[in-house]
């Protein structure tokens, strides 16, 4: 049965319906907190580095419609949430706005950082839902329009994963921590764990390679990322043993050290992925839109609708990046929304795209 807040129920009754930002880089970390905040009555807007969380919240100031919190993870690339906030502090405009930071890292100089750069407080990462309950509840303003719920964001078709079976017990993975994660979601909690056999298929290489190119920043951001959603999941093993590789990292270490620490954490990474691999469930195609990937489509929709009602320029790219998956999705409107960007018409773009999801089932 499915963990509800309802000891915060009281005091988050009146906040419902407010704007959150959440700036994270991560497609796994961007779905839970859509999940989780839109789920809970939260309007809620992604931001996937510190710039473009900057160019929303003008875009949002200027549309007098102003964000109420922004939930900022620290280490991104292109703008890093330390950076991002000093940058949110040096306007007056934004004086009153909670930013709260979201952090895997729960050493004391990192709170110490993440409170000198004007954040106002922090949740760690694997986010215990309690804990995000409180930081909304201390820090969101009441206002007027407030206590009404937003528009929930949790897809629909998510229902349909309901009837499936979790995974037998693997080592390494407690499936009940992972559950509690995500407030015993379970749709949500299978597919992060999709999401998390796709996305690491490549295992240690991205981190090596960055190693030996000497870019010890990025391998110490993709180390940070794996030990956050290794934690996410349950994976308490693995997020234990990604620890140590941080550390070295971050302490300019020699290359041998870290190649030893990240020995054992590749040899966990490789047998979780195969034990997942071998017990998840198939997922269920959406009859609708035939055999596609559920979950992407509706984050990249999610991602895509943002970004035009921002004009954002990032939708090319988008659009690019995911063109298989949209056209597989949205059929002709696809190339409808494609031609608008390229003109530039990013108003009529985003009108085609509200229309198309509508029509495919896809909540946004």
């Amino acid at each position: 049965m499915a963990v509800k807040p309802s000891a915060m129920d009281t005091q988050l009754a009146p906040l419902r319906g407010a704007r959150i930002l959440v700036v994270e880089d991560n497609d796994l970390n961007q779905q839970i907190a859509l999940e989780l905040l839109g789920d809970a009555g939260f309007a809620v807007d992604l931001a996937g580095d510190g710039q473009i969380a900057l160019t929303m919240l003008a875009q949002m100031h200027q549309q007098n419609t102003p964000y109420d919190m922004v939930l900022m993870d620290m280490q991104m690339p292109v703008m890093d949430g330390l950076q991002a906030t000093l940058e949110i502090r040096k306007n007056p405009s934004y004086s009153n706005l909670p930013v709260v930071a979201m952090t895997a890292n729960a050493m004391e100089d990192d709170r110490q950082r993440c409170l000198a750069a004007g954040m106002n407080d922090f949740v760690t990462k694997p986010i215990e839902p309690q804990d995000l309950w409180r930081a909304l509840a201390g820090w969101i303003h009441p206002r007027e329009g407030l206590g009404q719920p937003g528009i929930k964001q949790r897809p629909t078709w998510l229902t349909t994963a309901e009837q499936e079976e979790m995974p037998q017990q693997i080592p390494g993975l407690d499936l009940r921590l992972g559950l509690r994660h995500v407030m015993g979601k379970k749709p949500l909690y299978l597919s992060l764990l999709r999401r998390f056999v796709r996305g690491q298929q490549a295992g240690m290489l991205p981190i090596v390679q960055a190693l030996e190119a000497g870019d010890t920043a990025t391998a110490e951001r993709l180390a940070h990322t794996l030990k956050g959603l290794a934690g996410n999941i349950g994976a308490s093993a693995l997020q234990a043993a990604m620890e140590p590789v941080e550390t070295a990292l971050r302490e300019q270490a020699p290359p041998a050290t870290v190649h030893t620490l990240l020995a054992p954490a590749a040899n966990l990474l490789t047998e979780l992925l195969a034990q997942l691999q071998a017990q998840l469930p198939e997922q269920a195609a959406n009859p609708d839109n035939g055999a596609v990937d559920l979950e992407q489509l509706q984050l990249v929709c999610h991602k895509l609708q943002a970004l035009l009602a921002y004009d954002d320029p990032e939708a090319i790219e988008l659009l690019r990046d995911h063109a298989p998956l949209l056209e597989a999705a949205l059929g002709a409107s696809y190339r409808t929304i494609k031609t608008a960007v390229d003109d530039f018409d990013f108003e009529e773009a985003l009108r085609v795209m509200t229309s198309a999801a509508t029509q495919a089932n896809i909540s946004l």
